[in-house]
């Protein structure tokens, strides 16, 4: 006959033993992986896998907000079941002696030395084991019973891993015999710490915990804020067309502005380059001292003064005649002694005109 060893499992490996509880595989452990997080930040912790494993006995650590309310209302649950009598927590008996135990009711010691009389039955371990475990227990629904969610502490969480680790010893000292017809209070005791480890795997990563009803007195864990919302894409880019100076004359420019930084770019041969990159501003007429000073200007032999106001030209209206004082010089196309020629004044298309000198003296004269 195959005779099972009632253990409590310490890896995350057992997290999916733990629904085979009713009829456990060879050597199988319940589970005591409780989640947990250091004391020193206890409340609003997220937990992870890593958190289930590695835990030793006499550590002490707390519970999450949402595994303690789990671990509590399982207490609160296993006590009811308790004093209900019966069932699979043992005989009336039975269930009133470990109800005694866990709950430090009066009439304690009777029950303690009961419970351990019956663990030490031939074949068990030691009676300094059995009532190690024993000591382990007393006292721990009414501790997990008690835990505050939003700060369970370290007392109810440390004893409970203690109460799993005793229970884990005492069944690896005990020999098959013993197992195959082991003691009612013994399958109790494996079933209340199942009960409370069962309850904290379930509610481990749960944000929020339901409502815990009148026995838990309602209490909820606090959700976490929510995300912040995802910022708003970028708006797209302003497309716009604007008159240029360059070598060859005015020029149109399609350009693209983006709306956040206000960077203006062109497409040119498939690729997007910056406006300032493709279209490079040439020199114009009013950096240069002789412009502001109202100077004569000779191109091509043929001496111009300033004429009238600056105004904008189109694009085509001019082409390049020359260059004077480090400024590029423009007039009309096809003619080879133009009567004016002009300035750029401005990066928009502005230029200021230059008549032939002689040709102003005549008309003022």
């Amino acid at each position: 006959m195959t005779i099972t060893r009632h253990r409590v499992l310490r890896s995350v490996a057992g997290l999916a033993a733990l629904a085979a509880l009713a009829e456990p595989a060879q050597g199988q452990r319940v589970l005591s992986g409780f989640p947990r997080s250091d004391q020193s930040d206890v409340a609003g912790v997220n937990l992870t896998s890593s958190d289930l494993v590695n835990w030793e006995p006499g550590t002490a650590k707390s519970f999450s907000c949402s595994v303690a309310w789990g671990v509590r209302t399982a207490s609160e649950s296993v006590e009811s079941d308790l004093r209900a009598g019966g069932g699979s927590l043992g005989t009336n008996g039975t269930s009133s002696d470990l109800l005694i135990l866990l709950t430090r009711e009066e009439g304690i010691e009777g029950a303690r030395e009961r419970i351990v009389a019956a663990l030490t039955a031939p074949g068990g371990s030691s009676r300094r084991a059995a009532r190690s475990l024993v000591r382990s227990l007393e006292g721990l629904l009414d501790r997990t019973g008690q835990m505050d969610p939003a700060d369970p502490g370290i007392a109810g969480p440390t004893q409970t891993n203690q109460a799993v680790s005793r229970y884990n010893d005492f069944v690896d000292a005990s020999s098959m015999e013993y197992l195959q017809n082991q003691p009612a209070e013994l399958r109790g005791i494996r079933t209340v710490l199942g009960r409370l480890v069962t309850a904290a795997r379930d509610h481990d990563g749960r944000q929020a915990a339901p409502m815990a009803g009148e026995a838990s007195g309602g209490l909820a864990c606090a959700p976490p804020a929510p995300a912040p919302p995802p910022p708003p894409p970028p708006p797209p880019p302003v497309a716009f067309s604007m008159c240029m100076v360059q070598g060859s004359g005015p020029v149109n420019v399609f350009a693209l502005r983006d709306a956040t930084t206000g960077d203006t770019s062109v497409m040119m041969g498939g690729e997007r380059r910056s406006l300032a990159e493709a279209y490079p501003t040439v020199a114009l007429a009013p950096s240069m001292g002789w412009y502001s000073a109202d100077e004569k200007v000779t191109v091509n032999g043929q001496t111009y003064v300033k004429y009238g106001l600056p105004r904008t030209l189109l694009p085509g209206s001019v082409v390049p005649a020359g260059e004077f004082g480090g400024v590029s010089v423009y007039g009309a196309p096809g003619v080879a002694a133009p009567g004016s020629i002009y300035l750029p004044v401005a990066r928009d298309c502005v230029f200021h005109e230059y008549r032939r000198e002689r040709e102003v003296k005549s008309v003022r004269g």
